[in-house]
């Protein structure tokens, strides 16, 4: 296969951002074993060749999808922490991240993928989001003892949430369910007065 595109022109750079929007939504619905280049072509309404004029494989399109999510989630976990200084309560902030996690990436099918490969991007995946974390936690007064054991704590507490709701069962409330892991991940940070 030969050099891939780096597009300056208008319309090639909406061609490329097609393909890449059309990744990202197989990849979230799919996973990243049941999406290919043919479905990535399909969804954007191209050619397989053109997606190869622009990326060599699939793997290079899920490597921009998590790093879009990290992107995402940088901002997100900023934004909500600042709200602290607005005098917002943490057990709030804290349910609209879970809420928000669980019905994103933590809903994906990626997660349940048992591939090697998807392990080790997800493995460094987690421990770039858990930096981006504990990051914006430090930026807004937010004390995490043992940072890197409570991410990865509170990555677990988020996981098992999500797979609580899709399995449900113990048909506890949505509400409660989630308010029982809030509180869960709320008594690991400190808010710094």
């Amino acid at each position: 296969m030969g050099e891939t595109k780096n597009p300056i022109q208008k319309r090639a750079l909406e061609t490329r951002h097609k393909i890449i929007n059309a990744s990202y939504e197989l990849f979230t619905l799919k996973g990243y074993k049941k999406t290919n280049t043919i479905l990535i072509a399909k969804k954007a309404g191209l050619s397989i060749g053109i997606v190869y004029t622009y990326f060599k494989d699939k793997d290079e399109l899920f490597d921009l999808y998590l790093e879009h999510l990290l992107s995402r989630a940088d901002d997100y976990f900023y934004n909500q922490l600042k709200l602290l200084s607005f005098s917002v309560e943490l057990n709030i902030i804290v349910n609209n991240i879970l809420e928000k996690l669980s019905q994103g990436f933590f809903s994906s099918p990626v997660l349940n993928e048992n591939s090697k490969i998807i392990k080790d991007k997800l493995k460094q995946f987690f421990w770039d989001g858990s930096n981006l974390f504990i990051k914006a936690c430090n930026d807004n007064n937010v004390f995490v003892r043992n940072t890197i054991e409570t991410c990865h704590i509170i990555i677990t507490l988020i996981n098992a949430y999500t797979r609580d709701l899709q399995l449900n069962t113990n048909k506890m409330n949505k509400d409660v369910l989630r308010q029982k892991y809030v509180t869960l991940i709320c008594s690991l940070l400190i808010v710094k007065k």
